[in-house]
């Protein structure tokens, strides 16, 4: 029995010293949304085209966001508790074509620049392109965070610019950064390992 433990407890301390993966979990405030919008008759009544702007600066609106990045497989999983999230694929690419050639009309492409050190990621710019051929339209999503803010956009282009949307929210970092989980979990299993070692 005190041999399975110990192994339980090895491959747990092995396991948060895991080089490839990062995460962050902090808490975060909602600050602001800005929507904005434009077509053709914005240039008759510009007013009709003003951003949309919401303010919650004032509102003690709190939220707990999580990253977690995998540099095995280059993922990237993010998570707001307000019910935003995303997740990114460094290098991903469909070029819209099925397997027998077929060009289905749109394609889609991600990338993922971060910064991590220590098993805590520092920041990160993911973005996510895609493209509809068939509808002559394009959107971008791409999520921001620098250890002060956090900012999720989302660009929407139809008919090569006669109609466009923007959408961006905002939050605040509003407090420092926690350990990170691998820390406690590796902390843990060492206190572990210890008092087995002192049983025997």
């Amino acid at each position: 029995m005190k041999i399975l433990i110990t192994m339980v407890l090895t491959t747990a301390a092995m396991l948060s010293l895991n080089a490839n993966s990062a995460t962050v979990t902090t808490q975060v405030q909602k600050m602001s949304y800005v929507s904005s919008y434009y077509d053709p008759s914005c240039d008759n009544d510009p007013t009709y085209c003003d951003p949309y702007t919401i303010d919650y600066s004032n509102d003690d609106l709190f939220y707990t966001f999580t990253a977690t990045w995998d540099d095995v497989s280059s993922i990237l999983n993010i998570s707001v508790s307000d019910g935003n999230s995303a997740q990114f694929t460094d290098g991903y690419y469909d070029d819209g074509y099925d397997p027998s050639g077929y060009y289905m009309g749109t394609s889609e492409s991600e990338n993922v620049t971060i910064d991590v050190s220590d098993g805590q990621i520092n920041s990160f710019l993911a973005r996510n392109y895609y493209t509809d051929d068939t509808a002559n339209s394009s959107s971008t999503t791409s999520w921001f965070y620098n250890g002060n803010q956090l900012v999720r956009t989302y660009d929407n282009d139809q008919d090569y610019g006669m109609y466009y949307s923007s959408e961006t929210l905002s939050y605040d970092v509003i407090n420092p950064v926690p350990v990170p989980a691998a820390a406690w979990l590796f902390g843990s299993a060492l206190a572990g390992l210890i008092a087995v070692r002192r049983r025997k």
